[in-house]
């Protein structure tokens, strides 16, 4: 719970969760005892969000306890419709058996239904399966939760867990998607409407095989990716650099091109060509590492909700605003999907959001993403924070372009607050709010002095306009790279030329790799064809 309080990483769904859980050798049976320790931390409202996915984990994970024996006694016909009443009884506020969709169904599968509604009536009757209720199900889940994770809800019914925890019914219907294998209908389901059941047999459309695996990998290449990032850390950028690419090459070697470790691997040359200057290249190679995380893990999964993010800031980086903008509202898209808009990624999308917006002049627009960005900065990190001091500057400076200079002072006023608690007057963070506060305050009196002419109506000599400044696209970079946690290590002129012609020549080495291993299994796949001949 201390690492989530530090950790910029903080887990979006059941997966990162047990993920983050199991890296520290705690199992999942343990969330109980993570959300009783929970109620007992300080800022447990800064873990609300670690809450409510936990509760959420545990809720799904005895309903995929139960689902596995309620499965065992449906016949292979009525699989479909045993499904959406499971689904129904678990998620919608209304529970009938799923023969009420009927009128929703074409005109020809209604016909085909008609002949044989007779018998699947009366097999639904006879079946045990269509008997659950939704009261007997949370039953199940409140036992099994007590039984298996030692953790005990209070609440008579899940809308009330859902309501009192602010879960979305959309993600749990993700969770148990994905933890049970099955695949659902693309389409807007209504989970409130207390007449009419949320699923029908027909929402239903196949069901896979769930499978726990060990996912293969190489311990050398994983020894030189932890190499790299402490000589990253020691500043020698160029080891580091070196070492990711020969770990690039062994993984790509052992586990193929698709696989989490290769997108690791291309994630951080991205970074470390973008440090270095190469726009161009980092863009390249993190748009690999998105196309093989869409691949491997799914559009949805929290990690290539990452890249798009990092994708987005490339993108804006080499002047393609409105790519960077289409990313951006994908990212948050996705995150109200899997967490909801009450989450610190939405903080850190709806920041990047306000200045891209703002780089395009839409003040509005960027001032109501930059706001909920406070907010929620100032929950999950702290009001006395210097990512809310962050929050409060990019605001200032967006109502200074407005020309709204008293709303300006007041945000510049509290960062400039934070950062001298925080990190002292004499450091360089404090000296530019300083003297960015009191440019504002001149403006202000330049603006009052303006009005005061204009309305006193007498002639006298003429009054300097004031100054409403145009956004500048390299400081808005500037303060993306902030928001996003990226900062730049000051280079002599000779270490940058020979970093950037090292990476120019790894990148050469890697596509000469890649070339002749595509050479060599279009050569085997030739002699086989040949042989078959």
């Amino acid at each position: 719970l201390r690492d989530c309080l530090d950790d910029p990483a903080v887990p979006m769904d059941g997966a990162t969760l047990t993920s983050a859980i199991h890296r520290r050798g705690v199992n999942v049976r343990y969330l109980g005892a993570i959300l009783r320790e929970l109620d007992k931390v300080e800022e447990r409202e800064r873990l609300s969000h670690v809450q409510r996915i936990s509760i959420s984990e545990i809720i799904i994970r005895s309903a995929k306890h139960i689902f596995r024996t309620y499965m065992k006694d449906v016949e292979p016909a009525a699989f479909s419709a045993a499904v959406s009443h499971f689904l129904n009884c678990l998620l919608s506020s209304s529970c009938f058996v799923p023969e009420s969709c009927t009128d929703e169904l074409p005109s020809r599968r209604r016909s085909r239904q008609r002949r044989s509604q007779s018998n699947r009536g009366n097999l639904l009757t006879n079946s045990v399966w269509a008997r659950l209720t939704s009261d007997e199900l949370w039953s199940r889940i409140r036992t099994d939760a007590q039984d298996y994770y030692h953790y005990t809800f209070k609440s008579e019914s899940i809308d009330e867990v859902i309501e009192k925890h602010n879960l979305q019914k959309i993600s749990l219907l993700r969770e148990m998607a994905i933890k049970t294998g099955i695949q659902v209908q693309l389409r807007e389901y209504v989970f409130e409407c207390r007449h009419k059941p949320a699923f029908c047999e027909e929402d239903v459309v196949n069901m896979f095989p769930v499978v726990k695996r060990l996912k293969p990998t190489s311990s050398d290449a994983a020894g030189l990716i932890q190499q790299a990032e402490l000589a990253v850390q020691q500043g020698h950028l160029g080891a580091g650099l070196a070492l990711i690419s020969q770990a690039l090459t062994l993984f790509s070697s052992v586990c193929g091109d698709l696989h989490e470790d290769v997108c690791m691997c291309l994630r951080l040359l991205g970074r470390l060509s973008y440090i270095l200057g190469e726009n161009d290249d980092a863009l390249g190679l993190q748009e690999k590492a998105a196309l093989s995380s869409e691949r491997i893990q799914g559009i949805d999964h929290p990690q290539t909700i990452q890249d798009y993010t990092h994708l987005a800031l490339y993108c804006f980086a080499g002047g393609r605003i409105l790519t960077s903008l289409q990313l951006l509202y994908r990212a948050r898209y996705l995150t109200l999907l899997v967490i909801g808009d009450d989450h610190p990624q939405i903080a850190l999308l709806d920041s990047m959001l306000g200045l891209v917006l703002y780089d395009l002049m839409e003040y509005e627009l960027s001032l109501k993403f930059l706001r909920e960005a406070l907010s929620l900065t100032s929950k999950y990190y702290g009001a006395k924070s210097l990512k809310h001091a962050h929050s409060h500057h990019v605001l200032a400076t967006v109502y200074e372009s407005k020309g709204e200079f008293q709303l300006a002072l007041q945000h510049e006023k509290e960062a400039n607050l934070i950062h001298k608690k925080q990190v002292g007057e004499n450091s360089d963070s404090t000296k530019k709010s300083s003297e960015y506060l009191t440019r504002l305050i001149e403006e202000a009196v330049i603006l009052q002095k303006a009005i005061s002419h204009i309305t006193s109506g007498k002639p006298s000599s003429c009054v300097s306009p004031p100054r409403f400044p145009i956004p500048s696209h390299h400081v808005i970079l500037q303060q993306l790279n902030l928001t996003c946690g990226i900062t730049f290590i000051p280079l002599s002129g000779k270490e940058f030329k020979d970093l950037r012609a090292e990476l120019i020549e790894r990148g050469k080495v890697q596509m000469e790799d890649l070339e002749n291993r595509v050479l060599y299994q279009k050569g085997l796949r030739i002699r086989s064809i040949k042989q078959q001949l």
